[in-house]
This record gives C-alpha cells, structure tokens and sequence, in this order.
C-alpha cells in the first residue's frame, strides 16, 4: 500500500509540475507574440519617409522630394511633369487630391495657390509678398 501511495503522490507533484510548465510555456508564448507585434509596428512606422505617414517612392514622397528640391511651391502639372509623368487630367486630378488630403488635415503640404502645392516647412509666402503694416499710409 505504501508503494501504492507513493507513486501516486510522484504521478500528483509530476502533473502539477507539467501544468505549471505549460503556464510559462503560455506566457512564454505569448510575450513572444507580443514583441513579435511590436517588431511589426516599428518596421511599418520605420518605412515612412519622415514619421509623416508618406510611404517611400510613392507619388506624395516624390512630391516631397521635388518641392524640397526647388524650395517654392510648384503647380500640380510642374510636379508630374518633373515626376516624368504624363500630364493628364486623371493625373492631376490624382495627385490634387492626395495633396490636398495632406493640406487640409495641417501636414507637410500647403496649396498657396489653385492647384499649386507647397510645403509646411517652407513657412507661409503669402505673409511675405504683402506690404508690412503701415506702409504707404
């Protein structure tokens, strides 16, 4: 009998022992999904030009690129044409809309002009082509 009870008492502590494994292993796991996710997060936000959501090589970036480049607002058709795209009604109507997305939410682009785009960085031209206070009074 007390052979019995002993290897019953060894079969308890060894169950116990294996669902107590298989807790960690469950946690385990899980953290490993969870940096795995993070992993994920930071890759996606990595591959954005500069944090601004506008993914590299897309039409917006190029875009970015060319008004940096020329440090004045272009009109629409100037962008696709210095894209080395065809200056279709379709493109424009394209690339105005994308842009102007970026405008009306207050980010990276400003429309000075009808169909001309800017950028934020470039500060605001409109202030600067005005006389100062006072003048001519």
């Amino acid at each position: 009998m007390k052979a019995e009870r002993d290897i019953e008492r060894k079969i308890k502590q060894k169950e116990e022992e294996a669902q107590r494994l298989r807790e960690e292993l469950f946690k385990a796991e899980a953290y490993i999904e969870a940096l795995q996710e993070s992993l994920r997060l930071i890759k996606k936000t990595s591959n954005t030009a500069d944090g601004n959501g506008i993914r590299p090589g897309s039409m917006i970036h190029k875009a970015q690129e060319i008004l940096r480049k020329e440090g004045k607002p272009l009109y629409v058709g100037d962008l696709l044409n210095r894209m080395g795209r065809e200056v279709t009604k379709m493109n424009r109507m394209s690339l105005s809309g994308s842009l102007g997305t970026y405008v009306r939410n207050k980010q990276v682009f400003t429309r000075p002009a009808p169909n001309t785009f800017g950028l934020i960085e470039f500060g605001n031209s409109a202030e600067d082509d005005e006389p100062p206070e006072g003048f001519g009074g």
